[in-house]
């Protein structure tokens, strides 16, 4: 699966469908008010009550200020104010922020990832040094064991060193299932998104694995690159690189995967137009919020993807 480049642009269309390409700054302005009232209902013990928190509620104003304007994503809010802190003033615990509900409207889900997408790659990240974000533009680690794993085979090539290193355990768990086989025998032969789905489908209890070993390959061995990150580009270091947290996030769901798929793919003969991508993010809604997380990475972090 080559061509890095359409992938790249397809992120920054699904991001301009999602914006309207407009740039709806950083902190201060009339959300202030708003954002500090909404923080100022959690516990005394929240994070939007410590320090990550209320930098976030400066740098973010405007996007929680707009989040506020939905329901569901003023319901996200309110439950992410409440959450508890990774240490002492730190960023919220990823686990209840992730276990938080913000509606499925197309709406709610686009104002919840603006958000987080400032909070996680903006000025939020950014000017927020208390939140302990961080961004690399070398290969990141994947955090499996994989010490004492003992290679299946000998003379692994370099790819296959770095999965025997970097990806064993859920190597080892697409290899124990049949399904994932299956899977990888299906997709062989895909050249559009609806390829890729009835692969999934077909399979459906085994799509979560053989994804997960699939973006494990790619975002920590440079998959897309014969595992050779030093020969991609700037904008494409940038994206799996320093963005590589929100873009494993979108091959490791099915969902999020085929979305993924569709816009790069299927979209490309009609040069990433916007009808296009509306159509795929009409056809796969469930896989909206990751692909557009990831988008708000793009447009903050990797300056030297503009124009493609």
């Amino acid at each position: 699966m080559g061509g890095s480049r359409v992938w790249l642009v397809a992120g920054v269309a699904a991001l301009c469908l999602s914006s309207g390409c407009s740039d709806d700054g950083g902190g201060g302005g009339a959300g202030g008010a708003s954002a500090g009232g909404a923080g100022g209902g959690a516990s005394t013990e929240s994070w939007a009550n410590g320090e990550c928190g209320a930098c976030v509620q400066t740098e973010c104003a405007d996007q929680i200020a707009a989040c506020l304007s939905d329901p569901g994503c003023a319901s996200y809010w309110s439950c992410l104010s409440d959450c508890p802190t990774t240490g002492i003033n730190g960023d919220a615990d990823s686990d209840c922020d992730d276990a938080c509900s913000g509606g499925a409207s197309s709406e709610a889900i686009q104002l919840r990832a603006k958000l987080k997408g400032c909070r996680f790659y903006g000025d939020g990240a950014e000017g927020c040094t208390e939140c302990g974000r961080t961004f690399s533009t070398t290969l990141p680690p994947s955090n499996q064991s994989c010490g004492a794993f003992e290679p299946p085979i000998e003379n692994p090539d370099v790819c296959e060193t770095c999965v025997f290193e970097q990806c064993c355990e859920t190597w080892t768990a697409r290899e124990a299932d049949a399904g994932s086989g299956a899977i990888m025998d299906c997709v062989q032969s895909c050249a559009d998104s609806a390829c890729y789905e009835g692969c999934f489908t077909a399979n459906q209890a085994s799509a979560s694995t053989w994804t997960a070993q699939f973006a494990c390959r790619w975002v920590h061995c440079a998959g897309d690159a014969d595992c050779d990150a030093s020969t991609r580009n700037g904008c494409d270091a940038c994206a799996y690189q320093t963005c590589a947290d929100s873009f494993e996030d979108v091959l490791a769901d099915p969902e999020a995967f085929v979305l993924w798929t569709c816009t790069a793919i299927d979209c490309e003969s009609q040069d990433f137009s916007t009808e296009c991508i509306e159509d795929c993010f009409d056809a796969y809604p469930a896989g909206e919020e990751k692909n557009l997380l990831w988008a708000e990475c793009l447009a903050a972090q990797c300056s030297t993807c503009e124009g493609g």
